[in-house]
């Protein structure tokens, strides 16, 4: 174009009051011509859908328009037509609605995606209506609003059973159970997910079918039941591997590697998240590579690959933030949290976990609002604020028995005994370790298991039961060993160390010390170090040699 013949507005105001002062069937007609242009300078009119809209991610094909579909649709918005060419304007807002709804959902942009969906279905009715709000509902929990999913996936229900249209409403069933598991109303998820199970094997649909068995996998990690987890997980993945659903089992791979790491198999843990990985990669899933990458990080922190941790959270924080997962951004920084206690200090992670609370109270993650409390009262807790640590693992503690997630009630109560120990109240401590101890068992945690029979040791230590905190001991480094919790492994090392000096055998307590010592190096300076210490230093006076320095 010209110079001459090319006009710049160089005010937002002033474009919009010239825009303004045309007339409205100038402005339709201006718009008709945009649209015209456009959509000829970018390979001419897109195909008409076919079929009705799909109720999975499907790879559309490619056409030139793709990449200014909106722009197409907002001048379809401005174009007023009467008779029949309103037909025809009704079939192009339904061709490039759905084209901009379906590119915006690859491009990650799902908030973009979910108000396109939500336009194209107030175009269209019945079944059709249906499928569109269950896009856009899938398009918000990408987004982190569950609460704003729901509603429309009561309406696509009800629109399924008006029109007959069973798949519809069983996958729309599913992803409604999902919104009830992610917001910790266990009960009418499992409601849900039975339902959809059930009309997916009556409809035969093995894809619907294999995932049905993932999301009851799902449940069962949430509600603490990992056997059953790892069972269904597994069913599901056969089918998926027989319908070469890569996607699908990529999510299965990553959600049995959460199984993995709770009951303690952290190599078998670490090899799924991979594994895991690898697929999200080759297939260009930037949100799946995230959330793997977060995964992994947990793993090479709790063996004590500080640093690798450290960067891979930061990776997987920038994929979340790039691809707009901020149900998944919160989680990750109250995992992060934990990292930055022990090298950032304190304020750095109080800062982490107060972003990470604000998030998952506006996407409605009860479950890890919960969690984060934790972390919270964690970090009061180091800095001897009992009081304070003690509310918040309360409601915490409140919170996790309100969503079903008996290993985080189970870690709480052991929290809540630590307070009791380091209080003076060392029987109360007893009772709530082994509260604690006996649901974690049930529910085979084998980590938190380990981790809270080395708690009971300690109380028991400094009552003076140095034979019971003895096996105690025994048994938790035998479980953080096995599970390769190699920060708590150092620490009951340590424990060990000073149940055995009394006993006059100075050097092999200190052979114990030196070894727990090497294993919390990578870890940092904590503040727990530096109590055990401190510990260490009075044992040796009191039984008359030389501390272990």
């Amino acid at each position: 174009m010209h110079a001459e013949a090319a006009y710049l507005f160089r005010h937002a105001l002033l474009r919009d009051a010239a825009y303004q002062l045309q007339l409205p069937a100038e402005r339709s007609r201006l718009h008709r011509l945009a649209f015209e242009i456009v959509e000829q300078l970018h390979g001419g009119p897109a195909p008409l859908p076919e079929g009705p809209v799909p109720l999975e991610d499907t790879r559309l094909p490619e056409h030139p328009t793709d990449p200014v579909a909106e722009d197409l649709v907002q001048h379809l918005r401005a174009i007023k037509e009467r008779g029949r060419g309103r037909r025809r304007l009704l079939v192009l807002q339904q061709t490039y609605l759905r084209r901009a709804a379906l590119v915006a959902d690859r491009a990650n942009r799902a908030m973009a995606a979910a108000l396109l969906w939500d336009e194209l279905a107030a175009l269209s009715s019945g079944a059709e209506r249906g499928r569109c709000l269950l896009r856009a509902a899938s398009s918000l929990v990408d987004a982190g609003r569950a609460a704003e999913a729901e509603p429309r996936l009561l309406t696509a229900i009800a629109e399924s059973r008006k029109a007959g249209d069973l798949r519809l409403e069983g996958v729309a069933l599913g992803s409604l159970a999902g919104v009830y598991s992610d917001t910790g109303r266990l009960a009418p998820a499992a409601a849900a997910y039975s339902q959809s199970l059930e009309i997916a094997r009556q409809t035969g649909n093995e894809g619907d079918i294999g995932k049905a068995w993932h999301n009851i996998g799902t449940l069962h990690i949430a509600a603490g039941r990992l056997a059953e987890a790892e069972q269904a997980l597994q069913d599901a993945r056969v089918i998926q591997r027989r319908l070469k659903d890569t996607a699908a089992e990529c999510d299965c791979i990553a959600n049995l590697g959460i199984v993995f790491r709770n009951v303690g198999r952290m190599h078998e843990a670490e090899a799924a998240y991979l594994e895991a990985l690898a697929l999200n990669r080759q297939s260009g899933n930037r949100r799946g590579e995230g959330v793997c990458l977060g995964n992994l990080a947990d793993v090479y922190f709790e063996s004590g690959r500080v640093q690798l941790a450290l960067d891979t959270y930061r990776q997987a924080l920038a994929i979340c933030a790039e691809t707009g997962n901020l149900r998944a951004e919160g989680i990750l920084l109250g995992n992060l949290a934990s990292i930055e206690q022990e090298f950032a200090g304190s304020e750095t992670a109080r800062q982490s976990c107060l972003r990470a609370l604000a998030i998952h109270r506006e996407v409605g993650n009860r479950r890890s609002e919960g969690i984060t409390l934790g972390n919270l009262a964690a970090l009061l807790f180091e800095q001897r604020q009992f009081a304070e640590c003690r509310t918040l693992y309360e409601q915490a503690l409140a919170i996790h028995r309100e969503v079903g997630n008996r290993r985080s009630e189970g870690s709480c109560i052991g929290a809540l005994g630590l307070i009791e120990m380091e209080t003076g109240n060392g029987e109360l401590a007893l009772q709530r370790f082994q509260q604690a101890l006996d649901l974690l068992t049930v529910h085979g945690h084998r980590r938190a298991v380990g981790v809270t029979l080395g708690h009971m040791a300690t109380a028991h230590r400094r009552i003076g039961h140095s034979e019971t905190a003895l096996t105690l001991l025994e048994r938790a480094l035998a479980i953080h060993r096995e599970v390769g919790n190699q920060s708590e492994a150092g620490f009951t090392l340590c424990e060990l160390a000073l149940c055995r000096l009394p006993g006059g055998n100075r050097d092999a307590a200190e052979t114990l010390w030196r070894e727990g010592q090497a294993l919390l190096s990578p870890f940092g300076a904590t503040l727990a170090k530096e109590r055990l210490a401190d510990e260490m230093r009075q044992a040796c006076a009191k039984a008359g040699v030389p501390p272990f320095e």
